[in-house]
């Protein structure tokens, strides 16, 4: 069932109820062996309950072996965030705020995203979803102790320079810093 919701999301993304239908549609039944009537929404649900608690460790591994097999070049990345405004009543979404918007949107409840990506081809390396009124200007420490983690064990990660906004990385929030495994920040 994996397999299947990535080939979804990588192929034909389609909302949790509509996967079936698309597995229906396609030669995926026969090549694995499997009935599209099996994969409803509770089955999928499920499936994303189950992942949930290990997305960190997922996503470093995806990380570490896309770097491996294709060699990709962490010299260099950019960190920044944005926002991903929703229309509508959100009762209970814990980081659904309003907030700073990029968009002119203020009248939106927001959540902010931060992403790593490599220079050269805007790999994702790191990425997270914040509250809708987080500050950028707090966020950088963090931002850099999550990369640190993700990136451990890879040859030149203490080496990297992280490029950003000026409204993210102030001299005295990166001098601040405990951080000695990123000694090239700029």
């Amino acid at each position: 069932m994996g397999l299947i919701l990535v080939l979804n999301r990588s192929e034909s993304p389609r909302p949790l109820y509509k996967v079936a239908q698309w597995l229906a549609d396609t030669v995926l039944p026969e090549t694995l062996d499997v009935s599209a009537s099996k994969l409803h929404d509770r089955r999928i649900g499920d499936l994303l309950d189950a992942l949930h608690p290990h997305l960190d460790k997922i996503w470093k591994e995806i990380v570490h072996q896309a770097i491996a097999k294709y060699g990709i070049n962490i010299d260099f990345n950019h960190y920044d965030i944005t926002e991903i405004y929703f229309e509508g009543e959100y009762e209970g979404a814990d980081r659904l705020e309003y907030g700073y918007s990029r968009d002119n949107k203020s009248d939106c409840k927001q959540v902010n995203l931060q992403l790593n990506v490599t220079s050269d081809d805007s790999i994702p390396l790191a990425y997270k979803v914040i509250s809708g009124s987080t500050a950028d200007r707090t966020t950088p420490i963090q931002n850099m102790h999550a990369l640190q983690e993700i990136l451990r064990g890879l040859p030149n990660s203490n080496e990297m320079i992280i490029v950003s906004d000026p409204h993210q990385i102030r001299g005295l929030a990166v001098q601040g810093s405990p951080l000695t495994r990123f000694p090239r920040l700029r």
